[in-house]
């Protein structure tokens, strides 16, 4: 039972639901962008990673994807050898499976607002139950619109005029418009 919360957020909208996580489950986010040698960054709670709720690229797969694990949980680093010579390094949910993703999105500028998600490709119980919670504490604090949740301070951004996309080259066809009338969660 894989499943994922696709949302749209400011940093404030984000530290809102990750406080309220972090206030059930002591948990870790790691960076999943390019290691060190094989020692990627780690932070002990959202509200230390210095651009959460920032796209800094404008793209939802360009930008910023982190595992979050249970704090007491050990990472799992894969080292691959690369044909070319060298050695790379990956963390991900085939080795780490009691993990979620968290692809935090957020505003890009004075131009949009990328969307976000958390999800698990796992049927792992610790991913299901991290997955639940983040869904749970989106779902009291956002509001729904189609598949995506809106946070209270990213809903001003799109009355504001904002484009809410993946990415800002995807055509605007595709944008979260707030025409879209907000659907109750049944």
């Amino acid at each position: 039972m894989e499943g994922q919360v696709n949302f749209f957020a400011t940093r404030m909208d984000l530290l809102s639901v990750t406080a309220a996580v972090e206030a059930q489950r002591t948990m870790k986010y790691i960076c999943r962008d390019d290691s060190n040698g094989g020692k990627f960054e780690e932070f002990d709670s959202a509200s230390e990673i210095p651009d959460l709720g920032i796209a800094i690229h404008g793209d939802h797969n360009l930008d910023s994807i982190f595992l979050v694990l249970d704090r007491n949980k050990r990472l799992i680093v894969e080292q691959i050898n690369l044909k070319a010579g060298g050695t790379s390094y990956s963390i991900d949910q085939s080795a780490n499976p009691s993990s979620v993703t968290f692809q935090p999105g957020g505003v890009y500028g004075d131009q949009a607002v990328i969307s976000g998600r958390v999800a698990t490709c796992r049927n792992d119980p610790v991913s299901l139950a991290l997955l639940k919670l983040f869904r749970k504490e989106i779902k009291r604090r956002f509001e729904r619109f189609k598949i995506s949740w809106v946070g209270p301070e990213a809903a001003g951004l799109l009355d504001a005029g904002r484009r809410f996309t993946f990415s800002v080259r995807a055509p605007t066809v595709s944008d979260l418009t707030r025409e879209e009338v907000p659907v109750q969660d049944a």
